[in-house]
């Protein structure tokens, strides 16, 4: 599915994707064990004199193989609503497009419990920051065992 100058053609993979579970399903069987490979290659790779490191896996929750992997799991989360409307701002995706993009992920309820921490992305940017940098703080004091991480 390549397009010009051998580009993936990222619409007509979508309408391939999201319009048949099973080639969905198939083509998550093939990535998510390259992904989950790379993801640990990355990791052995990050200098042992960093606290943490932070790996970004948009469909985390989708394959729980990766969680035996992880420490912590952060979700960055909005409403539905904006994330239609982040997600139509995306060449050639229309409402019902963004729609069965999110559909076929898991439920937001199931992401928000299944996560050990969420930053919520509805705000204003000086507060994301404030979000996140909390979060880096509490992360290492957890480390250096002066706060329970639970």
């Amino acid at each position: 599915m390549l397009g010009n100058a051998g580009e993936m053609d990222r619409q007509k993979m979508r309408s391939v994707v999201f319009d048949n579970p099973v080639a969905r399903r198939r083509l998550e069987e093939i990535l998510h064990p390259l992904i989950l490979e790379q993801s640990k290659i990355e990791l052995a790779a990050v200098d042992g004199n960093k606290a943490y490191a932070v790996l970004t896996v948009p469909l985390l929750f989708e394959r729980l193989t990766f969680r035996a992997t992880l420490w912590r799991t952060v979700t960055v989360d909005c409403t539905q609503a904006t994330q239609i409307q982040r997600v139509i701002t995306r060449p050639g995706l229309s409402i019902a497009g963004a729609r069965k993009i999110i559909d076929a992920q898991v439920p937001r309820a199931v992401r928000l419990q299944l996560a050990d921490d969420v930053i919520h992305n509805e705000v204003p940017i000086a507060l994301l920051r404030r979000q996140i940098e909390a979060l880096h703080s509490r992360y290492l004091a957890c480390l250096s065992a002066t706060a329970a991480c639970a």
